[in-house]
Parts: C-alpha cells; sequence; structure tokens
C-alpha cells in the first residue's frame, strides 16, 4: 500500500529508535536549551530571589513559546 503524502509528512516528525515500540517525537534542540537554561534559573530562584532572575526567567519563558508557536509540524 502507497503511503500517502501526509502519512510520510507525519511519520517524519516522529523518531523511530525508540526501543520500546513507541514513536517518540523529535526533540528541538533550540527548545532543550531554552528548557535547560529556564530550569536551571528556576533553581536558582529558589535558593536566591532576584529581580534581574525573573526578569531573565520570563524572557526565557517568551522564547520558549514562541519557539514552540512557530515550530513547524
Amino acid at each position: 500500500m502507497k503511503a500517502t503524502k501526509e502519512q510520510t509528512k507525519n511519520e517524519s516528525n516522529f523518531d523511530k529508535s525508540d526501543l520500546s515500540g513507541e514513536k517518540k517525537i523529535k526533540r528541538n534542540p533550540e527548545i532543550e536549551k531554552l528548557m535547560f537554561l529556564f530550569n536551571s534559573l528556576t533553581n536558582e530562584m529558589k535558593k536566591n530571589p532576584t529581580k534581574e532572575r525573573l526578569e531573565e526567567l520570563k524572557s526565557i519563558d517568551e522564547k520558549i513559546h514562541s519557539c514552540i508557536t512557530t515550530q513547524p509540524f
């Protein structure tokens, strides 16, 4: 049976290397980096909250949302 263009497109969004047999969505490296920064900064905020860190957290959060909303599917 021949795959349609839509099926092929949808399948290309998945990583088939998962050994459990389940398909995993490929991760966007830019979002991964921003999430790591966000989590690190959140941990620092718990220890020593500052206004500058809060502003930086807000900026990173906006970048993450921007990446998610503009990411092609």
